[in-house]
C-alpha cells in the first residue's frame, strides 16, 4: 500500500499548532471521502505530514478517539489502520442507521415549517435535474444535502450525532454504491417519496418511506456479498 499521499515535501519545516478535536475531524473527513482507504496503514509520520506537520502525539491521540468511533482499526505490533467493514457488519450498520434516519424523518415532518418545505421542494427539483443530465456527483451531493436538511428540521441532536458515525462507518460502501450505473436513477423515487412525506407532514408515511429505501440498500449489500471490493474493503499492506 502507498503511503499517505499529497504531504508536502517541505511540510516537516512548516509545523503547527492543531487542536486534537481538529485533528480528528480532518483524519475522519479523510477517511470518509475516501483520501484514506479502508485497510491502508495510518503511519504517524504520514498523518503527521498530511494534516500540516502536525505532533506525533496528537496524531496518537486523535487516531485513539477514531479507534472508539470505529473508523481507524489498532493492532498490537502492527500499528493503525483504516478499519474495514465486512458485509455483514455493513448490514447492520443500515439497518440501525434505517431506525434512527427513519425517525428524524418522521420528526421532521412534524416540525417542518412551510419555508423548509420549499426548501426540501427545491432540493428534489435538484435531484431530479440531476438524474436527467446524468450528474452522478450532483446527485449525491444533492441527497446528502436532503438527509441533512431533515435531520436539522428534526432538531434531535443526539439521533444526528448516531447517524453521522453511522454514516461515516459505511462511508466506502455508501460510495461505490452512489457510483454504481444506474443507481441514481434507481434511488430517486426513494428520495421523492420521503420528501413528499415529510412536506405533507406525515410522520408515518415518512418514517416508512425511510425504511423501504434502507431495505432496498439492504438487499443490495446482501446480493454484493461475495464481492468485497464493493464494500471499500482492499487488501492490508
Amino acid at each position: 500500500m502507498n503511503k499517505i499521499a499529497n504531504a508536502s515535501p517541505t511540510a516537516k519545516k512548516r509545523p503547527k499548532v492543531l487542536s486534537q478535536a481538529a485533528a480528528v475531524d480532518a483524519i475522519r473527513q479523510a477517511i470518509v471521502t475516501g483520501q484514506l482507504i479502508p485497510g491502508q496503514r495510518l503511519v504517524e509520520d504520514d498523518v503527521s505530514q498530511l494534516l500540516g506537520a502536525i505532533s506525533r502525539n496528537t496524531v496518537r491521540a486523535a487516531l485513539t478517539v477514531l479507534v472508539h468511533e470505529g473508523l481507524v482499526l489498532r493492532i498490537d505490533n502492527k500499528g493503525a489502520r483504516v478499519r474495514t467493514v465486512a458485509p455483514e457488519e455493513g448490514v447492520q450498520i443500515t439497518e440501525m442507521r434505517s431506525l434512527v434516519e427513519g425517525h428524524c424523518a418522521a420528526r421532521a415532518a412534524e416540525r417542518i415549517t412551510d419555508d423548509e418545505i420549499v426548501e426540501l421542494q427545491q432540493l428534489a427539483k435538484q435531484m431530479k435535474r440531476h438524474v436527467k443530465q446524468g450528474n452522478t456527483v450532483g446527485f449525491i451531493e444533492t441527497k446528502e444535502l436532503v438527509v441533512d436538511t431533515y435531520v436539522r428540521i428534526a432538531s434531535h441532536p443526539i439521533a444526528k450525532e448516531i447517524l453521522g458515525r453511522l454514516r461515516d462507518r459505511n462511508a466506502a460502501f455508501r460510495s461505490n454504491l452512489a457510483y454504481r450505473p444506474g443507481r441514481p436513477q434507481v434511488s430517486l423515487p426513494y428520495w421523492l417519496k420521503t420528501i413528499e412525506a415529510i412536506c405533507n407532514r406525515d410522520p408515518n408515511a415518512a418514517q416508512m418511506a425511510v425504511h423501504i429505501h434502507m431495505e432496498n440498500v439492504i438487499q443490495i449489500m446482501k446480493s454484493m456479498d461475495g464481492d468485497k471490493h464493493q464494500f471499500g474493503i482492499r487488501a492490508p499492506a
